[in-house]
């Protein structure tokens, strides 16, 4: 049995944006990838991944205290933010390697499909944010069945 499913015009112009940015990040984009951006702030690492009812982000946040975690969900777009202070531990400022992140970061996840933010939930364990968004109803898969006679 086949199943009928939606077609969502905006997840193609998505993927046609993620392209242009990808594309136009040229030479530099590695920079990107290894979770800089053009200011100077960092980003953390994200999957985005759903099932029939809801769209799970995860991102990689190690060292962070909860009360330094802002996530906010504005229409079909996901805002992760906060800011981690500089570890004081070291007195002596002569390091001879230094890949620890320290300060602020804004990431903006955009959704694949329509959410309902009332029903947004995010939980935060061993360095790693969990938010969970529950599929709008219109965005929900619907299986019909066809009787054949």
């Amino acid at each position: 049995m086949t199943d009928l499913v939606r077609w969502e015009p905006f997840n193609d112009l998505r993927a046609i944006r993620d392209e242009m940015n990808r594309f136009l990040a040229g030479p530099f984009g590695w920079l990107q990838n290894e979770g800089l951006t053009r200011a100077g702030m960092w980003q953390p690492a994200i999957d985005v991944h759903e099932t029939d009812q809801d769209v799970i982000v995860t991102a990689d946040l190690p060292g962070f205290d909860r009360e330094e975690i802002e996530v906010a969900v504005t229409g079909d777009t996901l805002t992760l933010s906060g800011e981690h202070k500089e570890s004081e531990d070291v007195t002596d400022e002569r390091y001879v390697r230094r890949e620890r992140r320290y300060g602020r970061f804004v990431r903006t996840v955009p959704l694949p499909v329509e959410v309902n933010s009332a029903g947004a939930t995010a939980g935060y364990k061993n360095g790693t944010l969990r938010v969970t968004l529950p599929k709008s109803e219109r965005a929900r898969p619907k299986t019909i069945k066809v009787d054949v006679h």
